[in-house]
């Protein structure tokens, strides 16, 4: 029984049985005896998952969708039921894939896999992790819809009514929630995936929608983020565990050079996903870019405090949800301030890191480019 403990709700193939029990003569009998008794569950041939009956804890369906059929990761209805944006239960964990279809019955439940074009599959996937235990590949809201919408046959919206209709009746999608949907998603989806023309409709929806965002959308916009935030917080007496992050509480110099590595790997994993060191912002209805500059204050400050690197763990969410609280003019002492002429203080109000706070402040600079004539906003600095 320890043995099999170790392996926690990971699904296994044969070979890693196999190797827990090398020492008896005969290995495939005592695997025989295991799964006979319900300690261990065949999935499909070669792939095994640990009973619950063994390591006490739920097994996780999009954990073994993730194992049973790939490359793959949970989309479609599975996905938006997951952030709280379709009201149906969902009892096939569906997966998109870059391989053909597939349909599997197995003794957790039924996973369905659709295939989705190569160069469409990276786009809005995420690692969503588990109470710093365990973690599978899933698909953004946005992705989720783009997906569903992909592999319906015969789904036919040619308008933006259509559309509406489509999420309000067939689905019993969040309308609201598309406030909070992000347009780079859905632009890259329609780039790259078939279904051109809904999802044009699926982008001039949200284009009216983002057109109505005001602070009145502050209370939703709290409770999307609090969904969307793939992590939970542990701590001992000594650290923070948040993500795969260790955060050392206390403030000797030792501690501050680890925080400040923990925020430089925080955005060197964003800015891998993020060639173009940009995010929309929807309260600015415009992208928000990321300087060295900004970058290296945010480090700095986000290193002071446990909290503050905290904080970086929502980076992303920060971007693109904080809202305008006021503008400033730069303070001329700062040389970092200098280049902007405009300071706009935001806030991401959530309830993601209770209890050790609720409100993340990021300062962005105001620039106009010569060249375009354009307003840029770049980040000056995140902080808790």
């Amino acid at each position: 029984m320890e043995r099999l403990k170790g392996l926690g709700i990971t699904p296994v193939n044969k070979d890693i049985l196999f190797s827990l029990y090398r020492d008896l003569k005969f290995p495939e009998n005592k695997i025989a005896d295991l799964e006979r008794n319900g300690l261990i569950i065949r999935i499909k041939r070669n792939l095994y998952v640990v009973s619950k009956n063994v390591h006490h804890q739920e097994i996780s369906s999009e954990l073994v969708a993730n194992h049973l059929y790939g490359p793959s990761y949970v989309s479609l209805e599975t996905a938006l039921a997951h952030y709280g944006l379709i009201p149906e239960r969902v009892y096939t964990v569906r997966s998109a894939s870059l391989k053909m279809h597939k349909r599997y019955d197995t003794p957790l439940g039924q996973f369905e896999y659709m295939k989705v074009p190569s160069n469409y599959f990276h786009i809005g996937v995420h690692q969503e992790i588990i109470n710093n235990s365990y973690c599978f590949l899933i698909a953004s809201p946005e992705k989720a819809l783009c997906d569903l919408i992909l592999c319906t046959n015969n789904l036919r919206l040619q308008s933006v009514k259509a559309m509406n209709e489509y999420l309000e009746e067939n689905l019993r999608f969040d309308i609201s929630a598309l406030d909070m949907f992000r347009v780079t998603i859905v632009e890259e989806c329609l780039k790259y995936g078939r279904k051109k023309i809904e999802l044009t409709q699926l982008l001039k929806m949200l284009s009216k929608s983002m057109n109505k965002f005001t602070p009145k959308n502050v209370t939703l916009k709290e409770e999307f983020v609090d969904k969307v935030l793939p992590f939970k917080i542990k701590e001992d007496t000594e650290n923070i565990y948040i993500l795969d992050y260790t955060i050392p509480k206390s403030n000797n110099k030792n501690d501050f050079k680890m925080r400040e590595q923990i925020v430089w790997s925080i955005y060197g994993k964003w800015q891998a996903m993020h060639k173009t060191k940009k995010r929309y912002n929807i309260a600015l209805k415009n992208d928000i870019l990321i300087r060295f500059e900004g970058i290296s204050e945010t480090v700095q400050k986000a290193a002071r405090n446990y909290k503050y690197t905290m904080a970086m763990c929502a980076f992303d969410e920060v971007l693109q949800y904080a809202i305008e609280v006021k503008r400033d003019k730069p303070k001329k002492e700062v040389e970092n301030q200098r280049r902007y002429k405009e300071m706009i203080i935001m806030n991401l109000h959530t309830t993601a890191f209770q209890p050790y706070f609720e409100n993340i402040k990021m300062t962005v600079g105001v620039v106009r480019s010569d060249e375009s004539k354009k307003i840029q906003y770049c980040i000056s600095t995140i902080e808790q």
